[in-house]
C-alpha cells in the first residue's frame, strides 16, 4: 500500500500472512486435517496475536468424524434404503394419474414412465 512505513508495512505483511494461515486451516481440502470452530477460535488472527508460523491447534475434545468414520446418510440401521410411502410422494389422494409409488423411488420413476409411454427413461431402457 502506498503511503505506509517501513514498520506499518511489516505489520500490514503479518497480519495477511496470519489471515492466510487461518484460512488455511479453515478451508484445508482435507476434512482429516481441517480446524474445527473450537480450533479456529484459537488461532491468531482471531484472538488478535502475532504470526507465529509454527502455530498448531490443540487437539479438539470433540472432533468431527472423518468421511472413512461417518455413516451414509439416507441409511437407516441394517443397510435398508428407505422406501417411499404406498400413496406415493405427495400423499393419499395427491395422484390423479392412476398409479402410486409403492417402493422406491426408482419403483415410482419406472411406474411414470410406463404411465407416460417411455417418458423419462433412458434410451438403453427405451428399447
Amino acid at each position: 500500500r502506498p503511503g505506509l512505513s517501513r514498520r506499518a508495512l511489516r505489520e500490514e505483511q503479518e497480519r495477511r500472512m496470519c489471515f492466510l494461515q487461518f484460512l488455511w486451516g479453515v478451508l484445508s481440502p482435507n476434512p482429516n486435517t481441517r480446524w474445527t470452530p473450537l480450533q479456529a477460535s484459537q488461532h491468531t488472527f482471531i484472538t488478535g496475536g502475532s504470526l507465529d508460523p509454527d502455530w498448531t491447534p490443540e487437539p479438539d475434545p470433540n472432533p468431527v468424524l472423518s468421511f472413512a468414520e461417518a455413516s451414509l446418510p439416507g441409511r437407516v440401521a441394517g443397510g435398508e434404503v428407505p422406501r417411499l410411502p404406498a400413496e406415493g410422494p405427495f400423499g393419499a389422494g395427491a395422484s390423479t394419474s392412476g398409479f402410486v409409488g409403492g417402493g422406491s423411488a426408482r419403483t415410482y420413476q419406472e411406474n411414470v414412465a410406463k404411465h407416460y409411454g417411455g417418458i423419462g427413461t433412458s434410451d438403453a431402457e427405451a428399447r
